[in-house]
């Protein structure tokens, strides 16, 4: 099925078109979207263009375009571009990898288009999920949404996404190692899309199409393909299409034993890849180079970047992906003499490469092709009786022979069935003889299950009650209209905790971070409030600092010269119903201890003053301070605890700190409280990546 040069005669045509100024697009764009003439929709639009522009060069970046485009859409009630919104955050999260977040946000899109009977939504929608379930090996799943996103497209007679269903579909295809059945669909594809002029998508069959070629050992035609697909997506700037063209080339380069080139590209390709956060190129461009290393008996090399990209890729759950890099680290391991890793890796690749899954697929895939191909006939022969109104008797024997062929091959497949069937169990018997000696072990694994089961049921009834004591949320609207709480424990109980109470014509808010995270910290965390608590309703304590002067006594009282260390960092705030200003506003005043609140007022970030001490015993004995602050409508008040400052992550795996978190604080504190909670929890999960989250998340933002 080679066509290279009736395509690439066309193609080369298109390239010689003059490219636009990709600059000047996106300054129209933000001029549409912050001009206040445009109609919502309009904005809307010129926002998800823009997006696009982005998830090719910068998923961060297109990620807090997409909240903004989220708040408009959901301010609008503009239903058709709120589930695009939602799609647009699926795509980012499923290029960086975080497929549950990215299924999350493709359901709720699905759920919004079928809402509105968009079905050209709900077919990219369909589209979106069976590249999820490809990339996690569900290649059944994968199948079933192209084909039921393809149905819809021809409806609408969408040639352009059809195209693009095309191709998914030859991927799958690919996978399987059904070349021919691929190539047929990537042909389709390409034909469609010659005639649209557009290079990024030309640029992304050509590259499947290169792939092919390389499975087929056809190295050259491969890096033809590639290097074809490299001018198209430089010419539309396409970072994330750059970075796969190169790897390709690199793979047929190694093809060729060219190991030069080969490892050249696969070091640009890792370097574009860390450049946009793609996660799971990142991963597959440590391989290739670990890959590489093996071929060249460079095993220590080889071992560094391949156990990189298993670490990346089982967090990700790539089955198909995890097998083969546990192979290539069982090769690594058995040829540099370390055979217990060997043993390891090769047990690992046998678990995970059950000849069965293969099988099963294949027949469920083809079920599923001849199903659609059915349904389709099916479809066009019920229109045409309907617009006929008879049918002969010609055609009533013609159809009774075509359900006698579909009876018969119903049949085939049924004996195609039995002959799977019999070859599963086969291999059932075989694994039988690796069960019984698991048995043991499993006894042994589930008596520790059980055990664990038992101390998480008890961990989370503590989880219950320590929720049960944090504030009231109809406490915190009553009392401030616009504010949100972003709260997030490390572990299933917290030391971080925001509380509130009622006293007096008071109203009192603290945000605090009690000595540890998990269980040690929940204990702390209730000991604290109950000591706040204590000194406003029992003691009639009013001011902030001194309730934490008889906080910090209390717990020196309770725990002793033991728990020394023990206490809490905080911030307390009152606001005195009884003390208003000439504007109507209450007073507000606070006591901070080691944390300060963070104040923006008129788009300036006012870092407020605090006690360099904590609620507990320390080197400073000194009585906590007391401050007041002049806010005025539109001010907005954040108070947070050092979790999420002190998160890792990021390119270069470091702190978030302080000053970045005020910064990030500053340029989302004009959208509503809401929005920026979801910006907050989208940023701090980017951040962090796939790295440990290490401490609790406390932050609570007001809008006055």
């Amino acid at each position: 099925m080679k066509k290279p040069l009736k395509h690439l005669i066309l193609l080369i045509f298109l390239f010689t078109l003059k490219k636009g100024s990709s600059q000047g697009n996106t300054d129209s764009l933000w001029k549409v979207w912050n001009s206040k003439t445009q109609a919502d929709t309009n904005k809307l639009m010129a926002m998800d263009e823009l997006i696009w522009s982005y998830i090719h060069t910068n998923l961060d970046t297109a990620a807090l375009l997409t909240f903004r485009e989220l708040a408009l859409a959901k301010k609008k009630n503009e239903l058709k571009w709120l589930g695009s919104a939602y799609n647009n955050l699926c795509v980012i999260y499923k290029n960086k990898g975080n497929y549950e977040l990215a299924l999350k946000y493709i359901d709720t899109s699905l759920t919004i288009n079928k809402s509105i009977h968009n079905k050209y939504g709900i077919a990219t929608c369909y589209n979106s999920m069976a590249n999820i379930y490809r990339r996690k090996g569900d290649l059944t799943k994968a199948l079933d949404f192209n084909l039921k996103s393809l149905k819809i497209k021809e409806e609408l007679k969408d040639s352009a996404s059809m195209a693009v269903t095309f191709g998914n579909i030859a991927i799958v295809y690919t996978i399987l190692d059904e070349y021919d059945k691929a190539l047929e669909y990537h042909f389709k594809g390409l034909r469609i899309k010659e005639k649209m002029g557009s290079k990024s998508e030309l640029a992304n069959s050509l590259s499947n199409i290169g792939i092919i070629y390389f499975k087929k050992k056809d190295f050259k035609e491969g890096l033809k393909y590639q290097q074809q697909a490299l001018i198209f997506d430089e010419e539309s700037e396409d970072l994330r299409g750059m970075a796969a063209d190169i790897s390709n080339m690199g793979l047929n380069y190694k093809g060729m034993n060219d190991y030069v080139h080969a490892l050249e590209s696969f070091q640009k390709a890792l370097k574009i890849d860390e450049q946009v956060n793609d996660i799971p190129a990142v991963a597959h461009s440590y391989s290739n180079i670990g890959s590489l290393y093996l071929d060249q008996k460079k095993y220590s090399n080889a071992s560094l970047y391949l156990e990189k990209s298993l670490k990346t890729i089982h967090e990700l759950g790539e089955i198909e992906t995890e097998s083969e890099v546990n192979y290539k680290l069982y090769e690594t391991y058995k040829l540099s003499g370390d055979h217990a890793k060997a043993l390891k890796h090769y047990e690992a690749y046998t678990l995970l490469k059950d000849s069965v899954y293969k099988e099963q697929n294949q027949k469920q895939i083809m079920q599923k092709q001849m199903q659609y191909e059915y349904d389709k006939k099916a479809t066009a022969d019920s229109v045409k009786v309907f617009e006929e109104k008879k049918v002969t008797t010609a055609q009533l024997k013609q159809e009774r022979t075509q359900r006698y062929a579909l009876y018969g091959g119903l049949t085939l497949v049924i004996m195609f069935g039995i002959f799977i069937l019999n070859r599963y169990k086969i291999t059932q018997k075989q694994k039988q003889i690796i069960e019984i000696k698991n048995k043991e072990t499993e006894q042994q694994k589930a008596i520790i299950e059980e055990h664990q089961k038992e101390t998480i049921d008890s961990i989370n009834y503590a989880r219950r009650i320590q929720y049960a004591l944090l504030a009231n949320s109809k406490l915190l609207k009553h009392h401030l209209p616009e504010h949100f709480v972003l709260f997030d424990p490390k572990d299933i109980v917290s030391g971080d905790f925001y509380w509130a109470a009622e006293f007096n014509n008071s109203f009192y808010l603290a945000v605090c971070d009690s000595t540890g995270h998990g269980v040690p910290g929940a204990f702390m965390s209730l000991l604290n409030m109950g000591f706040l608590s204590e000194a406003i309703k029992e003691k009639n304590i009013l001011e902030p600092n001194k309730i934490l002067d008889y906080v910090r006594n209390r717990l020196i009282e309770s725990i002793g010269n033991d728990g020394q260390q023990d206490g809490m960092d905080a911030v307390l705030v009152r606001i005195d119903y009884t003390m208003l200003h000439h504007n109507g506003t209450p007073q507000y005043t606070y006591a901070a201890a080691n944390n300060a609140p963070l104040l923006i007022c008129d788009n300036t970030i006012l870092e407020l003053p605090k006690d360099k001490m904590p609620v507990g015993k320390g080197e400073k004995k000194e009585n906590f301070k007391l401050h007041s602050i002049n806010l005025k409508a539109g001010d907005v008040l954040y108070i947070y605890t050092d979790g999420y400052a002190d998160q890792f992550g990021g390119p270069k795996g470091k702190k978030f700190k302080y000053k970045q978190l005020n910064e990030f604080l500053l340029s989302i504190c004009h959208n509503d409280t809401e929005t920026q909670k979801d910006m907050l929890q989208n940023n701090f999960l980017t951040w962090r990546g796939n790295l440990e989250q290490v401490d609790d998340v406390c932050i609570v933002g007001i809008r006055l």
